[in-house]
């Protein structure tokens, strides 16, 4: 157990090789503290301190003979492996909606009362209206959820010509809109440093055309003398 670092592990050794059963105790409780701070997540584990003794005969391989506050563990216990699970076997002939509301739909078929059986049918006509909007990214009209309700139902399940379904909007990327003012906030920025660049420009351009007239005046004073 790599999470526990080599020096735990010669710690261990050490202890396994103590002949003393007192002094082999005393360093197995002062291990189980330092294997408790190298691992403080497991303090949030039910009975973790049981757990770090399972981790101590685990590590020392079962050969650590020590009176511990637990039931000793059996190796065939804690090396054991869950048995694998089996995936689960049927193709479905509309594996976009799921298994479930293929249940639905055959719960619905078998309801006596018309009106329990009217409001199944909407809602499990709902339920496809909703898969095409948000994951076949298509809006679909009412008539084609019914006429797709009747296609898996076999044609058992009919809504009437004046049930109404829910209105759902496939959504598309819309620009965020903290992202459009950030976007703004930056443009009005450079647009401000442009601007004072072009008075500094035209500062700068002042004066050298005030430089410019000083510089004739002396020359005509200097023309005159």
């Amino acid at each position: 157990m790599s999470e526990y670092g080599r020096n735990v592990h010669q710690l261990i050794d050490l202890a396994i090789a103590e002949p003393d059963i007192e002094k082999r105790t005393r360093m197995v409780k002062g291990i189980i503290e330092v294997m408790g701070q190298l691992n403080p997540h497991l303090r949030n584990v039910e009975d973790y301190r049981h757990k770090l003794w399972d981790h101590l005969f685990l590590i020392s391989d079962f050969q650590l003979e020590v009176e511990s506050p637990y039931p000793y563990p059996q190796k065939e216990v804690l090396l054991a492996k869950p048995e694998p699970l089996d995936y689960p076997k049927g193709t479905l002939k509309h594996r976009s909606y799921g298994e479930n509301i293929l249940k639905l739909v055959d719960k619905a078929k078998k309801t006596e009362d018309p009106a329990k059986r009217e409001a199944l049918a909407k809602i499990i006509a709902n339920y496809i209206k909703v898969v095409h909007t948000n994951w076949i990214k298509e809006n679909v009209s009412d008539e084609q959820v019914k006429n797709e309700l009747s296609t898996l139902s076999e044609g058992a399940l009919q809504l009437s010509d004046g049930s109404q379904l829910g209105k759902f909007f496939v959504q598309r990327n819309v620009p965020n809109s903290n992202s459009q003012n950030n976007n703004r906030n930056q443009n009005n920025r450079h647009r401000n440093n442009d601007q004072g660049n072009g008075r500094n420009q035209n500062q700068n351009n002042r004066h050298r055309n005030s430089g410019q007239g000083n510089n004739n005046k002396n020359n005509n004073n200097g023309n005159v003398i």
